[in-house]
């Protein structure tokens, strides 16, 4: 419990004992993208509040991130409707005629203290927002991910209920004033009172202190802050004996200054239950709606409307045609005028946000609210502001860019079929399929075609991306084909398990990569060392895989370095064409067949031979037994066959028949 001592010129030193609450808040700061991205706190002012003193500051995750300027503000009229980054409100939209207050602080975590004043009972929102820094689509994980946070304390001064005098409407209150001390001789009460909601006016009248002559300093207002003593201040006269002061506002806290210590106090209001004129509602909307078919019908919209009580004032007026200068001209209504008046509570506008986003619930400080998320540049309350709106003929340009650059894909396709590389077509016709459908319905909001869930989408190109990268590396790699097929199934499934887990981390996407990298530089050494020479040949890495290396290389500096929000479709079409023409260059020539006709393999330890005699050197080579002549019918012959001119001294020569159907292999 703390006190607060107030010396006003000339009268009592009035002790009032006040208390603080306090609250400490946290919280993470989100880049500005759509209308709700912001930060919000909810603070429950306690009765007779004097003051809020909010200390603020803005930290970021590292000393190495760029300065950020927060606007943090403040309404006790619902989630503070304000424009943000200059944006424009739709037509027909009522934003109050009360300012906002707001401050701007910048991320150094330096505090900055602010005093709101006056403030009502009830609930105090408060919302910071962060714009945004960089427009680029940065990869997670390759460069400094910034953070930002603003810290929030809260503290409120009020009166104590004790302290507070109490007053009822339509009844007389007998009050003491008591002085703290005997040579002043003015005394201060601080009055509190409930007026009625739809009441036009009240009066409060003072009698029984007996000396005309001194008068009376009345101060109302809806709170017991320092407002009060700020230009508030009305003298009440003496008039046979009493005072009377009469208030239009509908203020409930009243302070009276005075030079008597006992007064009698009466609070009278004004046929209560009546509403005030449309004329003279200054805070509130006003919209006009005629008999005529053309103007029938109007409408306003109240974003965030704050809870309680809400009144509705009609007024009818009437008007005939003047015939002689043909204006309308204002006339008494002769008969009753019918209005319909309708009411109803929607999220964002009507539930939806003009054709140009969706309608997004958010939840914040346990307040569920909408907002429209907008799409192609639109922007603002109801994604009305078009200032940043795509071209609609560079919106179509750009699905087309997107969706249709998946055909350089072909290519490698057809290559990998002639060369007998199946599974590795098999894996490029998966790709181009789900990354051209994938695009269809992710790179426009409004020209879309979804074929599928979209994280389903997602999910096949991400997948098919690196299945891609690693089946290619994989047919590059100098090993056997059981072992491909192993490591074939066994990418498969550990590349689904980290695009499930995050498709969109830097380490998900770069394990598969690097273990295929690290397999293939593997198998090339061991190849190069058994052949004794660089595999593959000088000429294959100069020609055609550094000119692939060159372009997958570029598609992934313009995609990691150069690609923003608004380039985007540009440049990712341009990874498109980049990475698909690589393949063409990476695919290694064509597999060989297992069994070539007219052929004849023989292997034997390191030694490698095939032949191809006619059927006369073959016929020749070969000693029958019934040709011999051998006694007693033996099998052996007398002396050996004549050695074939071409053996060139070849231990076993196996020849084809020219009347052979098919080829023989033997290997030894």
């Amino acid at each position: 419990m703390a006190g607060c001592v107030r010396v006003l010129p000339s009268y009592v030193v009035l002790l009032l004992l006040q208390e603080s609450v306090e609250w400490r808040f946290h919280r993470n700061l989100y880049e500005y993208k759509t209308y709700g991205a912001i930060t919000l706190e909810i603070f429950n002012i306690p009765s007779h509040p004097v003051r809020v003193n909010i200390n603020s500051s803005v930290e970021s995750s590292s000393s190495s991130c760029p300065l950020m300027t927060v606007k943090i503000f403040s309404s006790q009229f619902g989630i503070p409707v304000v424009r943000r980054e200059g944006e424009s409100f739709p037509d027909k939209l009522f934003v109050s005629k009360t300012p906002v207050q707001n401050i701007t602080v910048v991320s150094t975590n330096q505090s900055v203290v602010w005093q709101l004043d006056p403030v009502k009972p009830g609930q105090l929102y408060v919302m910071a927002i962060l714009p945004r820094a960089d427009t680029r689509i940065k990869q997670k994980g390759l460069q400094l991910e910034c953070h930002y946070y603003v810290n929030l304390q809260a503290t409120v001064l009020y009166y104590l209920d004790t302290d507070i005098y109490q007053l009822g409407f339509n009844r007389t209150h007998e009050v003491s004033l008591v002085a703290k001390s005997k040579t002043l001789f003015r005394y201060v009460l601080c009055i509190s009172f409930k007026v009625p909601v739809d009441a036009k006016s009240y009066v409060v009248e003072l009698g029984g202190c007996g000396l005309e002559q001194c008068p009376v300093n009345a101060s109302v207002s809806e709170t017991l802050g320092v407002s009060m003593e700020d230009g508030s201040s009305r003298v009440c006269h003496w008039v046979n004996g009493s005072c009377r002061l009469e208030v239009r506002l509908c203020f409930h806290k009243l302070k009276i200054s005075c030079c008597c210590k006992f007064a009698i106090l009466k609070l009278r209001g004004w046929s209560a239950h009546r509403l005030q004129h449309p004329s003279q509602c200054h805070t509130g909307v006003e919209f006009n709606a005629s008999s005529l078919k053309d103007n029938s019908k109007n409408y306003v919209i109240i974003p965030y409307p704050q809870s309680g009580l809400w009144f509705v004032s009609l007024v009818a007026q009437c008007f005939h045609t003047d015939t002689g200068t043909g204006k309308e001209v204002l006339q008494p209504c002769k008969s009753p005028i019918t209005a319909n008046v309708t009411i109803r509570l929607s999220p964002c506008i009507d539930g939806g946000c003009l054709k140009r986003g969706v309608c997004k619930l958010f939840m914040e400080s346990d307040l569920l609210f909408s907002a429209c998320n907008c799409f192609s540049g639109w922007r603002g309350y109801g994604c009305n502001d078009g200032s940043q709106a795509d071209d609609a003929t560079l919106e179509i340009i750009g699905v087309y860019l997107l969706t249709l650059s998946n055909l350089c894909f072909i290519p490698g396709i057809v290559l990998a079929i002639r060369r007998r590389f199946y599974v590795e077509a098999l894996v490029y016709s998966y790709n181009m399929f789900f990354s051209t459908f994938y695009h269809a319905c992710d790179s426009s909001e409004i020209y879309q075609l979804c074929i599928l869930p979209y994280n389903a989408l997602s999910f096949a190109d991400f997948f098919a991306s690196l299945l891609s990268f690693w089946v290619t590396l994989m047919v590059m790699a100098r090993i056997s084909q059981g072992l491909r097929s192993f490591l074939h199934m066994l990418s498969a499934l550990f590349i689904s398990l980290g695009e499930v887990y995050n498709r969109h981390g830097l380490m998900e996407q770069l394990m598969p990569i690097a273990a295929g990298v690290f397999i293939l530089l593997v198998s090339w050494a061991l190849e190069s060392y058994k052949r004794r020479t660089v595999f593959p040949s000088k000429q294959r890495l100069l020609w055609y895989i550094l000119p692939g290396l060159v372009l997958a290389g570029a598609g992934l500096i313009v995609s990691l370095a150069f690609q923003t929000d608004s380039n985007y479709k540009y440049t990712h079409s341009t990874w498109h064409v980049l990475v698909s023409f690589s393949i063409a260059f990476l695919l290694p020539p064509g597999r060989k067949q297992p069994d070539s006709p007219a052929s004849l393999s023989v292997q034997s330890g390191d030694i490698t031979r095939q032949s191809v005699v006619g059927s006369q050197e073959f016929n020749a080579s070969i000693l029958h037994a019934h040709d011999a002549g051998t006694p007693d019918g033996a099998l052996e012959p007398s002396s050996p066959p004549a050695t074939p001119r071409n053996s060139r001294e070849v231990g076993l020569m196996l020849l084809n028949r020219s009347h052979s159907r098919g080829s023989q292999n033997l290997v030894l």
